[in-house]
């Protein structure tokens, strides 16, 4: 073996067995419809012959060919599709750089086939192998010449246990922090684990990275998602520490008291997420849960429990602000959302108010083009009784939600039980199409790059704000009139420091003072260029 293999013995001996067979030397263009192949390169410092046993266990042994002295190659036939996948990779040293490397299979592809860029690309290294970050940072400008940044995954080895111990753990966060700039695009850090392994990863076997990236090509990676410049996040919010391109993200939103927490305690089949039995909210912060996808072990199901609006102790500018900086940041790792489940209290007899608000910010974060994969779903049916329920369903779905359903919104009931709460996810999950091209937050705040207190939803929030601050003034002034009252006196305390807590939360839904006066030196510009002058008067 090439190098030190005292790490890595172990992951070889495992499949390599007696080494490869090989076959004739041949080139990609001379095996039939070349066009069609999907072409994967498979690097890393781990040497020919990690890369090698990689190769066999993906797609077989016997079908190894030998290129030439510095690319080995192996094909196997897409069991569902009439085409071959390619896995290529170089025979040099553990020594070999990752630009030589590249160069090397870009070239043979490009003379090779029709010089398309390369369909994926398989980073192998070494969790239990100490290396400086300085040694490892990898071209980034060299792969996104010659692939599609998000079609690349990180797969480590060395994991001996089904319990990875601390010191892998530690390896594994630190190579996503030297890919940095490739994990915030959604690219995964997986660990392989040989076959036979009880691992608990998402992924553990080699053709399952192949699979996943053959998926992928097909997707059509090439329209990129922007890159959100991180605009209005704070140390404190919270996100996953190893988002993947293939999560499926299904948020559950809804006014506080709907039962997001127990719905999804109940789907998890524990108690994850704290309950609030009264009118006080139990989530501050956004959560994130992850199932198990159940038909597809390749993917993981994000569930993103979120506050509602009107929330106990938090501003609701402060919610939104929350709200928007998970979706971006989901939304520029190439998270798949596939869609939105709303929760509404079917005990509540009119939509008034907190409902009223927690609706129309809901509607502006998601969008209409969004609203075909919304779920609504209606709560708490053990607190009414079930006629005076089906006839407050019918006029949700007539009245208040009637135009959701007219764009393909879903209706349906959770009753409390694990079932009714699956049925809902798969309400989603069974869609043909799983990723949602971008809520309307999400295409403002990264595409667009609005700043939040421009976006449809930080407008309408201030609108409402405004309102609301409107009528705070208008109760102060009624009871100026009654002073000499001490009742009257603390009331008008605490109605001074709720009219500061909302012109604050107006202010911050303002944007900052810069955006605020280049807003309206726009403005000023405009109205001089159509408004006549003096002298054409």
């Amino acid at each position: 073996m090439q190098g030190d293999w005292s790490k890595t013995a172990r992951f070889v001996s495992k499949f390599l067995g007696r080494g490869s067979k090989t076959g004739a030397t041949s080139t990609l263009g001379e095996t039939q419809e070349s066009e069609k192949h999907v072409v994967i390169a498979v690097v890393g410092r781990l040497g020919e012959d990690a890369k090698r046993a990689f190769v066999i266990d993906a797609i077989g042994e016997s079908t190894t060919q030998d290129t030439n002295s510095q690319i080995h190659y192996a094909t196997s036939r897409d069991p569902s599709n009439a085409r071959n996948i390619v896995l290529a990779y170089a025979t040099g040293s553990t020594k070999q750089k990752l630009t030589e490397e590249l160069h090397l299979i870009a070239g043979w592809h490009a003379q090779s086939s029709d010089k398309r860029k390369l369909s994926g690309l398989i980073y192998l290294d070494d969790a239990s192998t100490d290396q400086s970050p300085k040694k490892s940072r990898v071209p980034l400008d060299l792969i996104d010449r010659y692939m599609e940044r998000s079609n690349v995954i990180l797969a480590t080895i060395g994991w001996d246990d089904d319990r990875p111990s601390e010191k892998l753990v530690d390896r594994q966060k630190e190579l996503r922090d030297q890919w940095k700039s490739f994990v915030d695009r959604g690219v995964s850090v997986l660990r392989l684990s040989a076959p036979g392994k009880n691992s608990q990863d998402v992924f553990h076997t080699s053709w399952d990275l192949v699979r996943l990236l053959v998926s992928k090509a097909d997707e059509g990676i090439s329209t990129r998602r922007g890159a959100w410049k991180g605009r209005g996040s704070t140390a404190d919010d919270q996100f996953l520490d190893d988002p993947m391109d293939t999560d499926i993200v299904i948020p559950i939103m809804g006014p506080t008291g709907a039962g997001k927490s127990t719905f999804i305690n109940t789907v998890m089949g524990e108690e994850v997420s704290t309950v609030g039995h009264d009118l006080k909210s139990q989530t501050a912060q956004l959560q994130h849960f992850v199932l198990r996808h159940p038909k597809d072990k390749t993917r993981r199901i994000i569930i993103v429990d979120t506050p509602g609006f009107d929330d106990t102790y938090v501003a609701d500018s402060e919610i939104l602000r929350r709200i928007a900086v998970w979706l971006a940041r989901s939304y520029s790792a190439n998270m798949k959302l596939a869609g939105v489940i709303y929760l509404h209290e079917i005990s509540q007899t009119r939509m008034l108010g907190t409902a009223r608000k927690n609706l129309d910010m809901f509607n502006k974060l998601i969008g209409e083009d969004a609203t075909k994969s919304i779920v609504l779903a209606t709560t708490k049916w053990s607190e009414v009784p079930e006629d005076v329920g089906e006839r407050r369903e019918e006029q949700l779905r007539e009245r208040h939600w009637k135009w959701m359903f007219d764009l393909g919104a879903k209706l349906d009931r959770f009753t409390g039980t694990p079932d009714s709460g699956w049925k809902l996810l798969h309400l989603i999950l069974d869609q043909a199409n799983l990723d949602v091209n971008a809520l309307e937050i999400q295409q403002e705040l990264v595409e667009i790059q609005k700043i939040l207190p421009d976006t449809q939803a930080g407008q309408t929030l201030r609108y409402t704000l405004e309102e609301l601050l409107e009528t705070q003034r208008i109760a102060a002034a009624q009871l100026r009139t009654d002073e000499d009252s001490a009742e009257v006196k603390k009331m008008m305390q605490e109605t001074d420091k709720i009219i500061r807590a909302t012109t604050k939360q107006i202010d911050e839904l303002s944007g900052p003072l810069a955006h605020r006066l280049g807003i309206w030196m726009r403005r000023v510009s405009i109205l001089r260029r159509v408004t006549p002058s003096d002298s054409s008067i």
